[in-house]
């Protein structure tokens, strides 16, 4: 049963100041490659924008670890809890970037298995009869900016070679600029999708808190 209390209500002005951030962090980026502002730049870590999407996933991989100890026989969805919080830990300190910097392998392979994971968390979210049609419309959305942000920093970083010369894709600021905002969105869909299946179970706030106390023995097998 839905509870549809005063809290729940959250959801919707939670959902457009996150846009709106995202907007302005955009709109931030597109200013920063006219007047360059280290922190604003969206193609750069240690950023606003860095730390915005890692707090979006951080945030993803808690209210997730709360959904998965208050349903019963969540299945593979508990996978999503670390796939999230690994991609916040990388948003911040570039892990792909720097394993690819240190090995020369393409940053693509140390991230597929990270990838395969949250697909595997992301098809038991969408199976689950428990999940309400919002939150699947949510997971799709987020989903598919994800994947459209990867194809647009395809086109942006390709490379045309002429000899020893490498060429930046035409317009290269307005890809990155899109991929980065995309990915944000993305991130923000998985986030609020996980707040709508768990808003299912009750008010969200204690349910969140309740997920960082440790439970006594009693308690997980009574949960199990």
């Amino acid at each position: 049963m839905t509870h549809d209390h005063g809290e729940s209500n959250v959801l919707r002005p939670l959902s457009l100041a996150l846009v709106g951030i995202v907007v302005i962090l955009g709109a931030l980026g597109i200013v920063d490659r006219v007047n360059p502002i280290r922190r604003l730049d969206l193609d750069q870590e240690g950023t606003v924008s860095a730390a915005f999407s890692g707090l979006l996933l951080a945030a993803a991989a808690w209210v997730n670890l709360a959904l998965v100890r208050t349903r019963q026989n969540t299945g593979a969805l508990w996978l999503l809890v670390p796939v999230f919080s690994y991609m916040a830990l990388d948003e911040i300190f570039s892990f792909h970037e720097n394993l690819e910097n240190a090995t020369g392998i393409n940053s693509d392979f140390w991230l597929a298995p990270v990838v395969a994971l949250g697909a595997v968390g992301f098809f038991a979210a969408m199976r689950d009869p428990r999940t309400p049609s919002l939150a699947r419309w949510l997971l799709l959305g987020g989903a598919f900016a994800w994947f459209v942000s990867q194809v647009f920093e395809l086109v942006g970083h390709s490379v045309l070679f002429y000899g020893d010369t490498r060429l930046e894709a035409p317009n290269y600021a307005w890809w990155m600029v899109s991929e980065e905002v995309l990915e944000m969105l993305g991130s923000m869909q998985f986030l609020l999708a996980a707040l709508v299946m768990l808003q299912v179970a009750g008010p969200l706030l204690p349910q969140l808190f309740d997920s960082l106390r440790l439970r006594t023995p009693s308690e997980a097998g009574s949960s199990s």
